[in-house]
């Protein structure tokens, strides 16, 4: 599940859901943590054959026609790492159901994600539509950020995304409509039966809800939380050095990311800025508080690693993460579970230890 702004491998908790997907830094994470060999050929036999379940499906759900069936096919179509001709065919969709639903932001939104990392694919259309559309969510202005070209145009889009009121991006418009679409996908039982095997037959244990953690719904909660990434917060970073009354003028922005981001990677990583922020500043208080915040975030990832390892109960988790989003789903395994959300006093772990920590400006920038 996405979690880390510095590069490093995925969490255990992001492999035991994005595994099935097996695409590039999935597959590497779990080729050094299992018998490399058998797991190479099976992750290639079952991306394979998701790969086909998604592109069957994706054809059924843009038959439909609604603006979120429109945006969960192109996104099954096209998902990271998809082939240039799948992307075009995604991209077709959506521009022809926007002509018909002018006023829908998820299919700009999709449209953003289903360009992917092709410098080609001409993002100005989507981009011009979600400045219309959305002018108060702060991820339109980052994501603007992210693809301007010149200091001028930069400076003026930060203006515009720290007097935004809104954070939230496009994972959460998304987000209901991937789950939704795969959910609805009948995997063949020897897909769904290797699936099965990588992910462990503890994965598959029945919960206190009478639903079952299934191969589909690993899929769909892998590609949801595969919407959460650090699109534009590389160029964040750079422009908010840039700004003329230095890095600290970003500070508001940090805050609203933390408090209304829903993945693990989006609060994960603004804590972390501000408790850069606050060490820069000799604020020790501050810097305490958003050292506790990133180490309370660590906290709740592991803990939930280990958790959706044995019993989840899907009936109740799986609404939360498709209107709440991933922080809130976590939060409520670890609350069912009796575990409190920020480690006990003396818990030695990432944002806890005297070490640099791993989002400093020392590390890597997101990108």
């Amino acid at each position: 599940m996405p979690f880390m702004p510095s590069r490093r491998s995925p969490s255990p908790f992001r492999l035991a859901l994005a595994l099935a997907l097996a695409c590039g830094p999935a597959a590497a994470s779990v080729a050094a943590t299992v018998e490399a060999e058998s797991v190479a050929a099976d992750v290639q036999r079952v991306d394979a054959a998701v790969r086909a379940h998604g592109q069957a499906h994706a054809r059924i759900a843009q038959a439909r026609g609604d603006p979120a069936s429109v945006a969960a096919a192109a996104l099954l179509l096209a998902p990271r790492g998809a082939a240039d001709e799948d992307r075009r065919t995604a991209l077709g969709w959506l521009d022809e159901a926007l002509r018909r639903h002018p006023d829908d932001p998820g299919l700009a939104w999709a449209g953003l994600r289903a360009c992917g990392g092709d410098p080609a694919c001409d993002r100005r259309p989507w981009l011009d539509r979600l400045a219309r559309l959305q002018p108060g969510k702060a991820a339109v202005w980052v994501a603007h950020l992210d693809h301007a070209d010149a200091a001028g145009p930069r400076a003026a889009l930060l203006e515009r995304a720290l007097a935004a009121p809104d954070w939230r991006p496009a994972a959460t418009v998304l987000r209901a409509a991937v789950l939704d679409a795969w959910r609805a996908i009948e995997l063949a039982p020897a897909t769904a039966a290797a699936i099965q095997r990588l992910l462990g037959e503890d994965a598959q244990a029945g919960s206190v809800g009478g639903d079952r953690l299934t191969p589909a719904h690993t899929l769909a909660m892998a590609q949801a939380a595969d919407l959460h990434d650090l699109s534009g917060l590389a160029a964040l970073v750079a422009a908010c050095r840039s700004h003329r009354d230095g890095a600290a003028a970003c500070a508001p922005l940090w805050r609203r990311i933390a408090s209304q981001g829903q993945s693990l990677l989006e609060a994960g990583h603004a804590a972390g800025r501000l408790a850069e922020l606050a060490l820069g500043a000799g604020d020790d208080g501050g810097q305490r508080h958003w050292r506790a915040e990133r180490a309370a975030i660590d906290w709740q990832e592991r803990q939930a690693a280990a958790l959706v390892q044995g019993e989840v109960d899907v009936a109740a988790f799986w609404p939360l993460l498709r209107d709440q989003g991933e922080l809130a789903a976590l939060r409520h395994l670890l609350h069912r579970a009796g575990l409190p959300l920020a480690p006990p006093p003396g818990h030695d772990g990432p944002g806890t230890t005297g070490a640099p920590p791993p989002w400093s400006s020392a590390a890597d920038d997101p990108g």
